[in-house]
């Protein structure tokens, strides 16, 4: 795992000096090494940030070009059919220099074109490729959006990231606060794609390319993935078996590495059945567990128990009450570089800490629930929505977007309502806040002849690809861990979102798929255990301490959205741990 950068700039050379400053602030994705490179007679630069996973030679270094160096890649991530891959290329007469998958890219695109490249790849990725003789810049992003790209036309520059504090770096001066942005934050508790807090920054959105045009000074993003939805019914014994089949190669593919490679292990099934696949692999399995001290809902004795019959090399990291929280928030404002209000951030980024000091690469349990139906709420809204409409809202309507949207919306994080009845906000930011109550959730809903189907694709077009996967990514990046997600293949997505829901979910027995391989290994205390998630479990709490002193400064009222009356004492809950947030981001970067 990597930082990339890269600028081009319409007229005027690139200072290397301010450029590579840029680039370092991306260190913490890779500090193994660094590389720049200035073409273009200085007005093109490609930098990157190494974590050093395949290939630990010299030979992996990155800015990389091909062999006449017209074509030249800066990349972060992990391509895990890239062997295969290299084959198909060597058989065409591609002559290769290292045995790293950034070299298959290269080559993948000469070969076939960045449509075609990207329609062969497997895995979890962003790139830039710079084309000498076309004079374009590609962008790419992997289908999910495992791996953040942010990307923007600013002055006479056009400029790209990992993170947004390696353009903020270079263009401070220059940026300044969306407000309907800030607007999302306190409706989602985070910032949805392609928004980014600056005006003129975006993310990249999953599943997309983008072409920017040297001499034109412009470009255009296209979509080359999304996910069919089908209805298509088979046995269920067949489903199990094709789950088995298809997860078992995921997680083969994702221990493709050259340094040892971990697993994060909760009481759940996800990380369980990725713990089974992998000791079926391996030898030698380490697994990480963070746990909750005088907490019913810690699930880390079970997770210990199943690591001992899995006989996994296990670690656990128990946090408490104690623990001064507010640093912590404080020091994640860096990482994350935007309001990131998603409190599962804070045992995420623990374990990510604790884990990095063992190994430089974990796989995880992400993106389980969203294709076989695991979360709570999915059936929850499901039941809610099929109980009204047999009362009233047949009548009204009830499959309108705006109903679905805000049922959705009350289940995830964000808690814009008790800003607006604590009088937080001026009335011009009001103004913004309410138009359009839910864009996020009823611009990504589609309804389909499923009502469970209908609530998964909404995850993973939402839940997933925002504050699950930008939780993942800043957390281990922060502490220079790799975490690879092989629940999140493509493959996998692609032939369980063909099939009915009645196929993989059974009511009587949560996310059967997996259930029934692991009931050959693990007791029924275990397999019939509530679900809790990964949640920060003193919530209520924790941020309670210190908070006034923290707050005096009032940093967040710099934005200019608050009225000048209100106070951080007048909202609770999530509202409060938003306000802390937001504070903590204002402190570093107002």
């Amino acid at each position: 795992m990597c930082g990339i950068i890269g600028q081009i700039n319409k007229r005027t050379s690139i200072s290397l000096t301010t450029f590579n400053e840029m680039r370092d602030t991306l260190k913490h994705r890779g500090p193994d090494g660094f590389g720049t490179e200035l073409l273009q007679n200085d007005t093109v630069a490609l930098g990157h940030r190494r974590l050093s996973i395949i290939d630990l030679s010299e030979a992996g270094r990155q800015p990389m070009s091909n062999e006449d160096g017209s074509i030249w890649l800066t990349y972060n991530g992990e391509v895990y059919n890239y062997i295969s891959l290299k084959e198909e290329l060597l058989r065409q007469g591609h002559i290769f220099k290292s045995n790293t998958d950034s070299e298959v890219l290269i080559h993948g695109y000469e070969e076939w074109g960045i449509e075609g490249l990207l329609k062969k790849l497997k895995g979890m990725f962003a790139f830039g490729i710079w084309d000498e003789q076309l004079q374009k810049l590609f962008l790419a992003r992997d289908r999910f959006g495992i791996k953040p790209l942010y990307f923007g036309a600013i002055d006479e520059s056009f400029v790209f990231s990992s993170e947004i504090k390696g353009i903020h770096k270079g263009f401070k001066e220059s940026l300044k606060v969306d407000q309907s942005a800030l607007a999302d934050f306190f409706k989602y508790g985070h910032i949805p794609d392609p928004k980014s807090i600056w005006k003129g920054v975006e993310k990249l959105k999953p599943a997309h390319f983008l072409c920017y045009d040297h001499g034109k000074h412009t470009y255009t993003s296209t979509e080359y993935w999304n996910l069919k939805i089908a209805s298509e019914k088979i046995s269920r014994s067949t489903a199990i078996a094709t789950a088995e089949r298809l997860l078992k190669i995921s997680v083969k593919e994702h221990l493709i590495s050259d340094v040892p490679v971990g697993v994060f292990l909760s009481g759940g099934y996800d990380s369980s059945t990725i713990l089974m696949y992998m000791k079926s692999l391996l030898n030698d399995v380490s697994s990480f567990t963070v746990g909750f001290d005088k907490s019913s809902k810690s699930e880390h004795y079970q997770a210990r128990e199943i690591a001992d019959i899995f006989d996994a090399n296990h670690h656990e990291h128990i946090l408490n009450e104690e623990i001064d929280y507010i640093a912590l928030v404080d020091k994640l404002m860096y990482y994350f570089d935007e309001p990131f209000a998603v409190s599962s951030m804070i045992p995420y980024y623990y374990i990510s800490e604790q884990t990095a000091k063992k190994v430089k690469v974990a796989l995880v349990g992400d993106g389980g629930d969203e294709v076989f139906a695991g979360y709570n709420w999915q059936h929850t809204i499901v039941k809610r929505m099929q109980y009204r409409k047999q009362r009233v809202f047949n009548i009204l309507g009830y499959q309108k977007k705006k109903r679905w949207s805000s049922l959705y919306a009350s289940f995830m994080p964000g808690d814009d309502s008790k800003f607006e009845s604590a009088g937080a906000f001026k009335p011009i930011f009001s103004q913004v806040l309410n138009s359009g109550r839910q864009p996020f959730y009823e611009e990504n809903l589609e309804f389909v002849n499923d009502p469970l189907k209908t609530v998964q694709y909404l995850d993973y077009k939402t839940f997933i690809t925002g504050p699950a996967l930008t939780r993942a990514d800043r957390c281990s990046m922060a502490n220079s861990l790799e975490l690879r997600v092989p629940f999140l293949d493509h493959e996998i997505y692609e032939a369980f979102f063909a099939l009915h829901s009645s196929i993989y979910h059974d009511p009587g027995q949560k996310k059967r798929m997996l259930y029934d391989p692991l009931k050959k290994h693990l007791p029924n205390e275990i397999l019939n255990m509530p679900k809790r998630g990964f949640s920060f479990q003193y919530v209520n709490t924790a941020f309670d301490k210190n908070l006034d002193l923290y707050m005096k400064e009032e940093n967040y009222k710099k934005l200019d959205v608050f009225d000048d009356d209100f106070n951080h004492k007048k909202v609770s809950g999530q509202a409060k741990f938003q306000l802390l947030v937001l504070e903590a981001w204002a402190k570093k970067y107002l």
